[in-house]
């Protein structure tokens, strides 16, 4: 389990590879880079499901690996790409979309390492939040903050992956929380979530009170 998960981080990323097969086709590099980071987004929540079954002893002790390295990488990934210029695609073109290979790497492992990390600290967020929130580590909060910015920014997201941004932001303390907003999988959300789920306390039936007035004695009968 512990290596399926951090080829996800070592190995060269799908969109590289899929942007270099692509030949003469008709599609462009935008279009192929979003089909393959939704391919990519499948796999990733099918490794999130893998860590879930794991008991919480060892969800930790990977957890805590894979940020360290997602840590790396997103650090170097962010020097390469301020350094090119590159902040995102205009919405319907690719002009902008990078023609460098180590500029595109670097972009696949921001999309890629960002949606990763966002998928844990909604499914494990009292592990991972204070990871990337403590006061104490600055740059870790800064870095992961600009991390989702720049995906948000990049014109290279679909729906599901903005809605998951959204989340995310908000369970990192980012960004002000909808009025209904309550992650499942963190302690307070599921108290909430089992006052909710809990069936209603019986009522105790009330004793009839029987009406009174005249009776009859046995005299009378």
């Amino acid at each position: 389990m512990k290596f399926s998960v951090l080829l996800f981080l070592l190995l060269p990323s799908l969109f590289i590879l899929g942007l270099c097969d692509k030949g003469g086709g008709a599609s462009s590099d935008a279009e192929v880079f979003r089909k393959l980071f939704t391919q990519k987004r499948t796999e990733q929540l099918m490794a999130v499901k893998q860590l879930l079954s794991l008991d919480a002893e060892k969800q930790s002790s990977l957890l805590r690996t894979m940020m360290g390295k997602m840590r790396e990488v997103l650090q170097r990934s962010r020097r390469l790409l301020e350094s090119s210029g590159f902040s995102g695609v205009r919405e319907g073109s690719d002009d902008a979309f990078p023609a460098d290979e180590n500029t595109r790497t670097a972009l696949a492992h921001v999309m890629e390492n960002t949606c990763f990390l966002g998928d844990v600290l909604l499914r494990f967020p009292d592990v991972v939040r204070p990871m990337v929130t403590s006061q104490d580590d600055g740059e870790w909060r800064a870095l992961f903050n600009w991390c989702l910015s720049f995906v948000e920014m990049s014109g290279l997201t679909d729906a599901a992956t903005d809605r998951l941004l959204h989340l995310v932001a908000q369970e990192a303390g980012l960004r002000e929380k909808d009025p209904d907003y309550v992650n499942p999988y963190a302690k307070e959300g599921q108290k909430r979530r089992k006052r909710f789920e809990d069936p209603p306390p019986k009522k105790k039936k009330e004793r009839k009170k029987l009406q009174r007035g005249p009776k009859m004695s046995r005299t009378e009968l």
